[in-house]
């Protein structure tokens, strides 16, 4: 809606004298509302700020500066007097140490809490479960409130843009001048006359706008000499009113301040426009505003009698007295519309077909209509009536704000929370007057504070809108309490506003349903957001969630479908009031339904919002740049299946069926004997995934012409990767191989009894990327199984000999399975191969943790590790058998965070953990697929506070507020005692994160570079426009700029080099080209160009005698049996030079195990530091100057670069340094 304001010195004039006596009135009682110097302009300090000297005037929107009201203190006190209050208390904390303190009796040392700070003590312990939500809360509305004192430019662009207006001269126009531009339906010609009056309406007039939406709304009455009464029929209103609209635009562009400007469609609706200013800097003193100017064509309230506009009026062709009665039954038929209705509902249940679904009598044949035969006049006289009601919505508002102020703070939480939200079709204002309705129903009252009314508002949604399985429910029409002569008897046309609108909010005229425009789909997105939110405001946490974190498509789906209109045959209803743009969205939602029917529980069409055009433009094609994207949320157990089974061959639906499925349609038999048309989908590579977007592209090319090809679905984004052999295996093949191998043991005469075979290796939770199906058994990784002892006499208590016993065991099962070719590397396992799979056999006894000492805390820890991976293992393949996506989603993130170089510093059990969190949060539903997961991933990672509190996973759901809080105290002991594990992970067995704190990183700089890295990933991922091709390699290649040293590796030596991140992500022909690079390399001796500033090794060899080339000088043809089965080379090398004492003070080594090519090295800047020299500085030291007559000292790069070469021998290739590396450039290393 549009709004106005008055300044505190000239905005009588913005009127004029055709302002009527009761706006003024209005207007007054706003501007006296609460602090008067509030709400004024700072007109009159403009001539102290010029005699100062300052020119720079900025309606600064984002100003920071302005007090923030107390919108939880009680509602009854008024605004000035809590502004007094506040300063006298500011002033006595001022003034405190400059009192004389005398004797106090202890009694009196401490005042009673007043009426105010009890309200407040109990708000936060009752509604903000949270003292911190609370304070955020009050901050937040300092960063959102307007300076309202702030706004020279603006109301200085205000005057002028008036003065534009009044100073239009008669003129004509005719149609044909601007039907390019905006949208006309019939030859017209009218002459154009200045506004009947300029109006400023809605929430800046109302001091409830928040500096992320700075729009200031203007009416503009197109005179009475232009329309009347009988331009109701037949398009005539609209054909005239966007002609006077292009008038005024066409005056208004003519001013340079104003040349900024822009025609939109008015909410969405391309048979009304509006138009935009984004105002210039003020001529005279230089000021500029950040707020924009919407323009908006109004209609005085007694165009037309009201009743001409009920739902059930027919105005979409002028016709006689006679033929309205002869129209009465379908008239009657009309209130049947379902275009935006709830029976939108059935289509998920029933295989309908949106051209075949008919609305009426189903008795009466006659009385059907098709969907595309419908009238639909009551939008049509909607549209009409929402022109006229500009002034009395506004002043409806008034009328509530002005008895309960806090209502002002309350809209402004919604509007907030709203943008983040981004539900299609759904607007501020539309809950601006839902909470007003509310305030009328005793819902809300003067009494509550923003943080209840927001709150109760939420729970209304819910309530009318949610059923009780979450699904979104039906609501009846909501009525304001009529008023004005011209109202209906209250609830007149219910079961007219029932029919049609999927929402009824009908304003007092009794006739205008301010929630026309809401779809179906936005109805029931609204509700589950809504639903969202109260899970997290119960919680006392989750604020950044609920008002700060943008809502994304992306976040919010398990499918995204976009497509592409460009091309599309869809034929449009004549002479009947349709958005084309809206007609299409629903066309398309309704044909989805249809045919993807049980695969889906909900889809939604996210509207694009569509661009404006320029005055002298043409207005855009609706279907040649525009594109649809569908979000899906799909049914767990039907959406991958692979037939669609339709009728029985003589049943009355089958030539339908066939005619909707063409040459798929087959008639088929099944096993329970039924022989019915069915249609069989065969995804390529059995990628069941493809499913919904087959059958998308299908339906939409065959009904709509829409090309096939450019239709795409963001769950294809990952193929690649996800079909890679790292990233998937056959799990069957894998539990036959793993019941061999126990049933093998279980079979073995061994002097003890093995009580259990217990699965730990992650693989066999399915969540594993460093185990494929290799028949050599080199690329594959050990799958780790426990085999528990039984407690017996004959063990012993001394440690020695436990492990002797365990280490007799393991020699005993590795002779017994020589069929499976045992390799028993230690006395900690025995490692068996089978099937393709290397399965790593760990003897366990329980009771050995009795008998260990101080000494033996290796010991300790590595049977701990088996104990607490055992729970883990058995949590998080419960969630994967009950959760499909869970295991893809995890794996797709381990490969990740291994391909952005964080192989060694998080480990497999953190990832799980991080990804249970996701699939077991109670305020979201767990994804349906992978991607969803993933997304999810980055987005937690990215944004979660892990500095300041800790994640929960509860698996069970039964971790109560008492455990939070303890689990809290846990976590900020280990803060003050800085040993905090890189992600406080709580679960109801681990409250204090300890079970795999070993396993990861305890550098702070890592997870700051995980972080930075999930930034930058899920803003790669975080777009709705799937069209163009995704760049995976800004999402799984980390920049190389962030390291200063890399270490290329000889391929024969790294395991699974197939599976690396390069070798998945480049096209065939540049892996092709990469292969024989490779061959070349391990057919020949390592070479190091010496020429180049980043390839140094054998530049630097001459400078320093204690370089070892023998090492250089072997062959690096070596063929892959060299490789130790069950061990990953590349890691082994890792390891050791993160342990020389001689690296690990200079260096840190980051790698990817799967595949990866190439260690990167990362320098300490610390150690970089000059210093003086030592003799214990003596070791890889190198004086800073030639003569060293500073006596200070640096780390010696060349003989740093030797020595990892000496470790590497032929592991290493080449050696190359980073350019652009920081410290390298500091001292001039070349």
């Amino acid at each position: 809606m549009v709004e106005k304001r008055k300044s505190s010195n000239q905005t009588n004039n913005v009127s004029s004298t055709s302002f009527k006596k009761k706006k003024e009135e209005i207007e007054d009682t706003i501007l006296s509302m609460g602090d008067d110097d509030d709400y004024l302009d700072d007109g009159e300090d403009n001539g102290s700020e010029d005699e100062s000297g300052s020119e720079n005037f900025e309606d600064y929107v984002d100003d920071g500066d302005e007090e923030l009201d107390d919108s939880e203190a009680v509602v009854g006190t008024p605004l000035s007097q809590k502004m007094a209050d506040i300063e006298d208390e500011d002033e006595e904390r001022e003034n405190v140490n400059l009192r004389v303190k005398k004797g106090v009796d202890s009694l009196e040392k401490t005042a009673a809490p007043t009426t105010e700070e009890m309200q407040e003590y109990n708000e936060t312990a009752q509604l903000f479960n949270s003292n911190l939500f609370r304070l955020q809360v009050i901050e937040f509305f300092k960063e959102i409130k307007i300076n309202y004192t702030k706004t020279t430019s603006l109301e200085s662009a205000l005057f002028q843009l008036k003065s534009i207006f009044d100073s239009i001269q008669p003129h004509q126009v005719k149609s044909n001048q601007c039907s390019n531009q905006v949208k006309i339906f019939g030859d017209q010609t009218i002459t154009v006359t200045k506004p009947s009056s300029v109006d400023l309406v809605g929430s800046y007039m109302l001091k409830s706008t928040i500096k992320s939406n700075p729009n200031v709304d203007v009416s503009v009455e197109i005179p009475s000499s232009i329309v009347g009464e009988e331009d109701i029929y037949e398009y005539k209103y609209f054909t005239k009113r966007n002609i006077y609209l292009w008038a005024l635009a066409k005056e208004v562009a003519k001013n340079e301040r104003f040349s900024d400007i822009e025609f939109q469609n008015w909410n969405g609706d391309s048979n009304k426009q509006m138009f935009i200013i984004r105002p210039k800097a003020d001529p005279k003193t230089g000021a500029i505003t950040r707020f924009q100017i919407r323009v908006f064509i109004s209609l005085d309230k007694n165009f037309v009698p009201l009743s001409k506009l009920s739902p059930i009026s027919f105005n979409l062709s002028k016709t006689s007295v006679e033929d309205q009665k002869k129209k009465k039954n379908l008239q009657q038929s009309t209130t049947q519309d379902t275009l935006f209705t709830l029976n939108d509902q059935d289509l998920l249940q029933d295989q309908i077909d949106p051209l075949d679904l008919k609305f009426g009598n189903p008795n009466n044949s006659k009385n059907l209509l098709k969907f595309n035969q419908i009238k639909r006049s009551s939008y049509y006289n909607n549209s009409i009536l929402e022109d006229m009601m500009y002034f009395e919505h506004m002043e409806l508002l008034h009328d509530r704000i002005k008895n309960a102020p806090v209502l002002i703070d309350a809209i402004q939480l919604i509007k907030s929370w709203l943008i983040v939200k981004k539900v299609s079709t759904i607007n501020s204002f539309q809950l601006s007057m839902l909470v007003a309705y509310l305030y009328d129903q005793g819902k809300v009252n003067k009494n509550m504070s923003s943080y209840q009314i927001f709150r109760m508002v939420l729970v209304s949604i819910v309530e009318k809108f949610v059923s009780v399985n979450r699904d979104a429910k039906p609501c009846g029409p909501m009525f304001f309490k009529a008023s004005g002569s011209q109202a209906p008897v209250f609830g007149l046309h219910y079961s007219s506003f029932r029919r049609l609108y999927p929402m009824a909010l009908i304003d007092a005229s009794g006739y205008l349903n301010i929630t026309s425009r809401v779809t179906s789909w936005a109805l029931e997105e609204l509700a589950q957001e809504a639903r969202k939110s109260l899970v997290l405001l119960d919680s006392g946490d989750g604020f950044d969630e609920i008002f700060l974190q943008q809502g994304s498509p992306s976040l919010r789906y398990d499918y995204l479908l976009s497509i592409p209109l460009k091309g599309c045959q869809l034929e449009m209803p004549s002479k009947d009031y349709y958005s084309q743009e809206l007609y299409c969205s629903h066309y398309i939602y309704r044909l989805l339904c249809a045919t993807l029917t049980n695969r889906i529980r909900s889809i939604t069409v996210v509207q694009d919002q569509l661009e404006g055009w320029a005055v002298d433009q043409p207005r855009p094609d609706a279907f040649a740049n525009r594109t649809i994207h569908c979000g899906i949320e799909l049914d767990i157990n039907q959406w991958q299946r692979l037939i669609d089974k339709g009728p029985s061959g003589d049943h009355v639906d089958s030539d339908a069926f066939q005619a909707k499925w063409g040459k798929l349609s087959q008639l088929r038999r099944f096993k329970d004997g039924t022989i019915v048309h069915a249609v069989v989908w065969n995804p390529p590579g059995g990628r069941r995934h493809m499913i919904i977007e087959m059958i998308a592209k299908y339906i939409l090319s065959t009904r709509l012409s829409i090309q096939s090809d450019s239709v795409s679905a963001n769950i294809s984004m990952f193929d690649r990767i996800l079909q890679a052999p790292t990233m998937t295996f056959d799990a069957q093949a894998l539990i036959v191989a793993k019941e061999t191998i126990i049933t093998a043991v279980d079979q073995l005469d061994l002097p003890l009894k093995i009580n259990g075979y217990y699965p730990i290796g992650p693989a066999l939770r399915y969540t594993s990327v460093e185990v494929v199906n290799d028949p050599q058994y080199i690329n594959n990784q050990p799958i780790e199984i426990l085999l528990q002892f039984e407690n017996n006499p004959n063990w012993s208590s001394d440690i020695k000999t436990i492990e002797l016993l365990k280490t007799a065991f393991m020699l005993k099962i590795a002779r017994e399975l020589e069929q499976y070719q045992p390799r028993l590397s230690t006395q900690q396992y025995v490692d068996v191969q089978y099937q393709g799979f290397l399965f790593r056999l760990i003897p366990y006894y329980p009771r050995e943790l009795d008998f260990l000492g101080s000494e033996h805390q290796d010991v300790r820890q590595a049977i701990l590790l088996h104990q607490n991976g055992l729970q883990h293992h058995s949590f998080i393949q419960t969630l994967a058998n009950q959760q499909p996506a869970f295991s893809t989603a995890t794996r797709l993130a381990q490969r990740w965070c291994y391909s952005n170089l964080f192989s060694d510093d998080i480990s497999i059990e953190t990832i799980e953990l991080l990804m249970a969190s996701i699939f077991k949060s109670t305020s979201t539903p767990p994804p349906t697929t992978p991607i969803l997961g993933f997304i999810k991933f980055l987005r937690l990672i990215s944004t979660y506070e892990w500095s300041e509190r800790p994640l929960i996973v509860d698996y069970q759901q039964d971790i109560s507020l008492s455990d939070t809080q303890s689990i809290q105290e846990i976590f900020d002991n280990q803060k003050k005692a800085n040993n905090l594990p890189l992600f406080f992970i709580a679960t109801h067995k681990d409250r204090a994160s300890i079970w795999f704190k070993s396993l990861n990183s305890r550098d702070t700089h890592v997870r700051d570079r995980l972080i930075k890295c999930a930034k930058q990933s899920f803003a790669s991922l975080n777009q709705l426009n799937l069209t163009d091709q995704l760049d995976m390699n800004a999402i799984f290649n980390t920049p190389q700029l962030d390291f200063d040293l890399k270490i290329m590796l000889n391929a024969n030596f790294i395991t699974n080099f197939n599976g690396s991140i390069n070798n998945l992500l480049i096209e065939k022909k540049e892996n092709e080209k990469e292969n024989e690079k490779t061959k070349e390399q391990e057919n020949s001796q390592t070479t190091v160009n010496g020429n180049e500033k980043t390839a140094v090794v054998k530049t630097l060899l001459s400078k320093y005698s204690n370089f070892n080339s023998k090492s250089k000088s072997t062959n690096a043809a070596t063929t892959k049996k060299e490789i130790i089965v069950g061990h990953n080379l590349i890691k082994l090398f890792v390891d050791r030079l993160r342990s020389d004492p001689s690296l690990s003070c200079h260096c840190q080594f980051y790698y990817d195990k799967i595949g990866g090519d190439a260690i990167h090295v990362v320098f300490n800047p610390k150690s970089w530091t000059p210093l003086a020299f030592r003799p214990l500085r003596s070791v890889m030291a190198l004086p800073i100057d030639a003569t060293n007559s500073s006596n200070l000292v640096i780390p010696n790069l060349y003989e740093i670069i030797a020595h990892i070469t000496d470790l590497g021998g032929k592991l290493i290739n080449q050696v190359k340094l980073n350019p652009s590396s920081t410290i390298l450039k500091s001292f001039d290393f070349k």
